[in-house]
């Protein structure tokens, strides 16, 4: 699968934008991003820290300077069905859902991923694997389905996911600001319908 840079996915995207009046750039999408320089787990003579202390302190700047974006996104603003914003539940087509990686196959610290708004970076996110305790400083994004058991109860939306903020070091205070309430992403899903602060699932059970 072909990869680029971030930031020359970002000024082709832009540019395209300019010149086909934004007609073929997604409102709103999510790329997933490879990194060109991760420490070697069985090469770190620290017990894994200086491992565990990298995908720890990931952040966007990083994933800006030594990340590829894959050129297909995972979603787009067409694929979202619904977008319950208080939760950030995100109800998508079963297409985009199929694009989201297993999570069999999401290492235990996680995929990094990107947010656009109209082509350009809006926050970085983490492909979060369920069963995996690390700490985060980004929103981490996991899949739930008919197996999954969340907060207490099984939901009957297959194609859903859910951004999540927790897993933050008890020694960041204040918080970090919660990069997922971006007023960006919420006007796009507000102009075209799909915004609810509500999950409405029996619309979507036949999805």
């Amino acid at each position: 699968m072909r990869v680029m840079h971030v930031v020359v996915i970002c000024t082709l995207l832009m540019m395209s934008a300019i010149e086909a009046d934004c007609a073929d750039v997604p409102r709103l999408a999510l790329y997933r991003v490879e990194l060109d320089s991760i420490p070697d787990l069985d090469d770190d003579r620290v017990g894994g820290r200086e491992f565990v202390n990298f995908w720890l302190m990931l952040d966007l700047e990083y994933i800006m300077e030594h990340g590829t974006v894959v050129d297909m996104p995972i979603f787009t603003d067409d694929d979202i069905i619904e977008y319950v914003w208080d939760r950030q539940y995100i109800v998508v087509t079963e297409e985009a859902a199929s694009r989201y990686p297993d999570f069999r196959d999401i290492p235990l610290e996680s995929i990094p991923a990107l947010m656009m708004v109209d082509g350009a970076p809006c926050y970085a996110v983490r492909l979060w694997n369920p069963w995996s305790s690390w700490g985060s400083f980004l929103p981490q994004l996991i899949q739930l389905d008919l197996d999954t058991i969340w907060e207490g109860r099984t939901y009957a939306v297959k194609q859903m996911l859910m951004l999540r903020r927790r897993g933050y070091p008890a020694s960041e205070d204040p918080r970090p600001p919660d990069r997922r309430m971006d007023e960006r992403v919420k006007a796009i899903m507000m102009d075209q319908g799909k915004l609810s602060y509500e999950l409405n699932e029996s619309a979507h059970t036949d999805h």
